[in-house]
């Protein structure tokens, strides 16, 4: 996970989802949680294979100017367990 750029409430973050498990993870889905937001993901509901890894570029902005200083990156799939990083955008 890199948080590559952020400039005021508005940045891109880059990282890699891996599929470890013997099954494909159907409709993997990525958001944001916990802030007033919108983004643009390089790739969002898709399939991923057994062993396929997936590079993503997120850029969010964060539409809350009194938000807190990090925000949740959501990745889940219709059979798989959800998973979430906190993102601190403000360094």
């Amino acid at each position: 996970m890199k948080v590559d750029k952020f400039t005021g409430n508005q940045g891109t973050i880059s990282f890699q989802i891996v599929n470890k498990g013997k099954y494909p993870a159907f409709m993997t889905h990525i958001d944001v949680t916990g802030v007033s937001r919108s983004f643009f993901a390089s790739d969002n509901y898709f399939w991923l294979s057994p062993d396929e890894i997936k590079n993503i570029e997120m850029t969010v902005k964060v539409r809350d100017k009194n938000a807190a200083n990090q925000f949740n990156l959501v990745v889940d799939a219709w059979n798989s367990n959800v998973l979430t990083k906190e993102i601190n955008y403000k360094q």
